[in-house]
């Protein structure tokens, strides 16, 4: 799969996020799994510099946004769920 980040970054550092990505996912439906809250939908990480989406987009793929605004925007939710959706058809 591909990825655009904005800013210029290794093949290295890109496949090392979509590997944390996945163990945050994971972690977060153990998490999800104990309280009997189901699958996340979405795991929402917001830092000083803007959030990291991370979406489930199909099995086996993940979906990771990265946005350098804050994350409350509805359009921005509708836009992730369509494009989740688009490539969990792809994969």
């Amino acid at each position: 799969m591909a990825s655009n980040m904005a800013t210029p970054t290794s093949t290295e550092t890109k496949r090392a996020c979509a590997i944390m990505g996945a163990t945050i996912v994971g972690a977060a439906k153990n998490i999800t799994t104990k309280c009997r809250m189901g699958f996340p939908k979405q795991i929402v990480i917001t830092a000083k510099e803007g959030d990291i989406i991370i979406s489930e987009a199909g099995s086996k793929a993940l979906l990771i946004c990265v946005s350098n605004t804050r994350f409350n925007d509805v359009l921005m939710v509708e836009e992730i769920n369509k494009t989740a959706q688009k490539i969990a058809t792809i994969v």
